[in-house]
């Protein structure tokens, strides 16, 4: 009977190279699928939310109003903007979404309690909807914060973004103007900015329960801008409606200006690359 040979030590090694090789690839494989899933939950969330817009415009003729009665504080209006609220300044300025203005939340409080606005919201599965508030404990209950609120969020656990026309581009104040943006004002004073966007409230007693508020698309740059999360995406709505949307898996938007010119370049990376939109917008670079 003739003798088995062995394997040898580099067969051995290649054998276990094959396997890892097929480790690595089933684990790309699986990544995908699960963050094609997640995607494909955001998209659908995302044409949920784009349906009660729909339903707004349907039954008012007009796109919503970009400011909504606190419903905490009757008088006092909150600007429906996806942005930063600068009258609460906390030390978390790395952290993705920290100190937003709750858009989407601030939308909800739109939709009549229509039965069709029920039901389409009560189809999202509950991990996508529950109450939330981007504040620390101690700032949470400051009349000028959106407190805790339903609110819709994405499949990576991201609240969705609403961007308005009426404050859509790019803008800050006179604290941040170094930066050559789109749509650049002078004053981050949300009263002057809704003369500037010609934006009336109700009645002249009613005052803005936000005063200060910045919407910018960069996240480095000169000065105080260094280290901090981008505002917003900084984009405009192509057709004068309002858009949503997810800030993708890796939870940032705006780009990373680096050489802090207010501008993408080549080598700098794009965190709106990844976003997911109903209506895409358009963006200065």
């Amino acid at each position: 009977m003739a003798r088995r040979r062995a394997f040898t030590l580099i067969e051995l090694l290649v054998v276990i190279l094959i396997i890892a090789l097929l480790i690595a690839v089933s684990v790309m494989v699986g990544r995908t699928v699960v963050s094609g899933g997640k995607r494909g939950k955001t998209e659908d969330t995302l044409r949920v939310l784009d349906v009660l817009l729909n339903d707004i415009v349907s039954r008012d003729g007009t796109i919503p109003s970009p400011y909504v009665e606190d419903p905490h504080n009757p008088g006092v209006f909150m600007p429906i903007i996806d942005g930063r609220n600068m009258a609460r300044d906390e030390d978390q300025t790395d952290t993705p979404g920290f100190q937003m203005i709750n858009s989407v939340g601030l939308f909800l409080f739109q939709l009549e309690r229509s039965s069709s606005s029920m039901e389409a919201l009560e189809g999202l599965d509950a991990q996508f909807r529950r109450l939330y508030t981007p504040y620390s404990e101690d700032n949470a209950d400051g009349d000028d914060v959106v407190h805790e609120i339903p609110t819709i969020f994405d499949a990576w656990g991201n609240p969705i973004r609403y961007v308005h026309p009426a404050w859509d581009g790019a803008y800050w104040g006179d604290d941040y103007d170094g930066l050559d943006l789109a749509r650049a004002e002078e004053t981050t004073d949300t009263e002057m900015l809704a003369r500037e966007f010609n934006v009336s409230l109700p009645a002249p007693n009613d005052v803005w329960a936000i005063p200060s508020v910045r919407r910018n698309i960069v996240t480095t740059g000169p000065g105080d801008l260094v280290h901090q999360m981008a505002d917003s995406d900084g984009g405009t709505s192509p057709n004068q409606r309002p858009y949503f949307y997810s800030a993708g898996p890796d939870g940032k938007v705006g780009f990373d200006d680096a050489n802090g010119n207010g501008e993408l370049d080549p080598g700098e990376p794009d965190f709106n690359e990844d976003n997911i939109y109903t209506t895409a917008p358009r963006f200065k670079h």
